[in-house]
């Protein structure tokens, strides 16, 4: 090995572009997988130190304020400064993810992406250059209408990130997208869900790949499978047969089809399938229910919500009821307090909205099952899993025991929002053995 090999850093990471969070799973330098998740907002910003504020107390994806400079790129991405993540909300025309545009054609999904990226090479206390193998996902529709290669093209190159502000404040680090042009683009670019198994199923200590306790036919690459992988916008539901991914039977879900009609189901057909739509729903129904407690002890309200994003509701309100649902409740209460109104029941308001949504994902993924109805070995995993965690426990099993589909373990539900990228991370560990022998021969960073 020359000694300019021997001084090349580099970052193996998996990057899930998602409508809420962006999420990137990476290896630290101990060769274990670490998880970061950034809000999907950016917003222009200026060029001077806004003080958001960069003590040490500061968590490294808050108060991001950062320059982009593209190098050797397409000219896609835009070079210039932004606020990334929460902090973009403090900025008058922050960016969010909308549904009419798709994530290869986002500037907004990319630059959120290479900057978790940068956070991720910062946490390994890397700067100057660092060489990260691309390893990303697409849609189920996009991937199968050829918007991996503009996509790949696009994030291919290297991208210099200054910290203007944030807990890194003042470093600079360049993520060099490297690309093996003899390699298929299906190499880096992934349909989502189709690497749900390895992520659910491995992980990755000291380098070193492990299996998780988990039923080995939805991670044997041999085996047919149905991945469901409820996203915040999308349904991806992907059909591996013994060619690999069946396209006909494989699709992305925006809203439920008129097929339901079919089976009964008129009351859902054009409802919204993403996981999006419900957070923004209860948030409106628990925003008013406060407000009208407000109003009933004549208290003033200075704010037209109670939550700053999707982020803090899913935080607050969400998550707390779905762990009480792992740990064995059977009917856990929504109880909590907003400034002060204190101990609020929002039980009622919540539950048959989240039910609803599993109920959703338990058909669409009953629909698909029906299609390929030879193919037994079947997951639902992703962020989605959580919202409707009850409906699609309490279905998952026949009155004769058998299983419908599987479900993250509940010691790994707490990854279920990590299931893409991590698999994305797993996907490039194995493409990338030569790498993987070059990290284990560096010594450890502290």
């Amino acid at each position: 090995m020359s000694k300019n090999e021997e001084n090349v850093q580099y970052l193996f990471s998996g990057g899930d572009a998602g409508n809420t969070n962006i999420k990137v799973s990476y290896l630290d330098n101990s060769g274990n997988i670490k998880d970061l998740i950034i809000p999907t907002i950016i917003a222009n910003a200026p060029a001077h130190i806004s003080d958001l504020g960069s003590s040490k107390a500061v968590n490294p994806t808050d108060n991001i304020h950062i320059l982009l400079k593209p190098i050797d790129t397409d000219g896609f991405i835009k070079g210039g400064y932004y606020f990334v993540g929460l902090a973009a909300k403090l900025s008058e025309n922050p960016v969010e993810a909308q549904d009419s545009v798709h994530k290869h054609d986002s500037q907004l999904h990319m630059i959120a992406l290479i900057t978790g990226e940068a956070i991720a090479g910062l946490e390994n206390g890397l700067e100057g250059k660092v060489v990260a193998p691309p390893s990303y996902g697409l849609p189920v529709e996009l991937v199968k209408s050829g918007a991996s290669a503009s996509f790949l093209n696009r994030m291919k190159g290297s991208f210099e990130i200054t910290f203007i502000d944030g807990f890194y404040k003042g470093k600079t680090i360049t993520i060099k997208h490297e690309v093996d042009e003899n390699r298929p683009v299906r190499d880096y670019i992934h349909a989502e869900a189709t690497k749900a198994g390895l992520g659910l199923g491995f992980d990755i200590k000291k380098f070193e790949l492990e299996e998780n306790d988990v039923d080995e036919s939805i991670v044997d690459p041999e085996k047919p499978l149905i991945i469901n992988d409820p996203g915040g916008v999308t349904c991806d539901i992907a059909v591996f047969e013994a060619n690999g991914i069946n396209p006909t039977l494989s699709t992305t879900y925006i809203e439920v089809p008129k097929e339901f009609e079919q089976a009964n189901l008129e009351k859902y057909v054009g409802k919204k399938v993403g996981g999006n739509h419900v957070v923004e729903t209860l948030q409106e129904l628990v925003n008013k229910a406060i407000v009208d407690v407000h109003k009933e002890n004549n208290l003033p309200i200075f704010n037209d919500s109670f939550f700053r994003d999707r982020a803090e509701f899913i935080d607050v309100v969400l998550k707390p009821y779905t762990e009480s649902l792992v740990k064995g409740e059977k009917e856990p209460k929504i109880v909590r307090s907003f400034g002060y109104v204190a101990n609020l029941d929002l039980t009622d308001i919540v539950v048959p909205v989240l039910d609803e949504y599993g109920e959703m994902i338990y058909y669409l993924n009953m629909l698909t099952r029906q299609k390929a109805s030879t193919i037994q070995n079947n997951m639902i995993a992703g962020g989605g899993v959580i919202l409707g965690y009850k409906v699609l426990r309490e279905r998952q099993q026949l009155a004769n025991g058998s299983k419908l589909y599987e479900l993250p373990p509940e010691d790994k539900l707490h990854i279920s929002i990590y299931i893409n990228s991590r698999g994305y991370l797993v996907e490039s560990f194995l493409k990338n053995p030569d790498i993987v022998e070059k990290l284990k021969k560096k010594p450890v960073k502290k």
